[in-house]
């Protein structure tokens, strides 16, 4: 039995079982009644409902009929866990697709338009590994399927470099106050705010994490300190090296009575 789109064709391939001398015919009656096709490549008229047909294989010895079905159903919808995604050169991400329809099954390609392009993988999840040589960004598309019965829409999901961007962008970078005063730093957002979140240390590693907010005042500060600002990305199997970004506060005298 295969399934396929109401409204549209259906395949009975039998290619790849091959019979010695054999003979494949195709009735619309389980008894009697004469061919409408010969070969072991059958396709349908249109199908707008479950349909029956019935194969006839033979050889110079035996004969025998068998049931052949058609079921139809609509094409799936297609549901990606996160449209865009981030990765650093020479990294695997790991991306998933799904379907209201529980039996889909989905495939990968590197062109939006149905029919178009090349195959990427049929696995779900798919592990793909972002070619960042001549772009540092790369789109994806997912397909959905159920058997015969494909989704003509593709569902983008972009790939963007951020070896670039891994480590947060500060300002001020460095910046001088007086004994007793405090300062405050921003972390330049440049990735989707919902996919990262950053955090602030007194440590250029490990140390003690002193804030997870964009911006940071520091306390009064009697003395010159540096601060590390951290990037975190959503998906904790990307950009695992990552480091922080370094600011200085130098903490000035007060001034002497003149």
């Amino acid at each position: 039995s295969v399934t396929t789109c109401a409204d549209s064709t259906a395949v009975f391939d039998l290619t790849n079982f091959p019979i010695e001398d054999g003979t494949y015919e195709w009735y619309t009656q389980q008894t009697g009644g004469a061919p409408i096709f010969v070969g072991d490549s059958f396709v349908t008229n249109f199908i707008t409902a479950p349909t029956t047909f019935y194969l006839e294989v033979s050889n110079v010895v035996c004969q025998d009929r068998f049931l052949a079905t058609i079921d139809t159903t609509s094409p799936p919808d297609i549901i990606v866990d996160q449209a865009l995604r981030y990765a650093c050169e020479g990294e695997v991400v790991v991306l998933t697709a799904s379907s209201s329809n529980a039996a889909a099954t989905f495939d990968w390609f590197d062109n939006p338009v149905f029919g178009a392009g090349n195959k990427l993988s049929d696995d779900n999840p798919f592990n793909f590994t972002p070619d960042f040589t001549s772009s540092s960004t790369n789109d994806v598309y997912a397909q959905a399927h159920v058997d015969q019965c494909r989704g003509a829409a593709r569902t983008l999901v972009r790939v963007e470099n951020i070896t670039d961007r891994q480590e947060p962008q500060v300002t001020p970078t460095d910046t001088a106050i007086c004994v007793g005063q405090s300062v405050t730093f921003d972390i330049v957002p440049r990735l989707e705010s919902s996919l990262v979140s950053y955090s602030w240390w007194d440590a250029a590693a490990g140390g003690n994490q002193l804030s997870n907010t964009e911006s940071f005042s520091t306390p009064s500060l009697n003395s010159s300190k540096f601060y590390y600002a951290q990037l975190e990305i959503g998906d904790p199997n990307v950009c695992q090296s990552r480091g922080r970004t370094q600011v200085d506060v130098d903490v000035l005298p007060k001034l002497s009575a003149p």
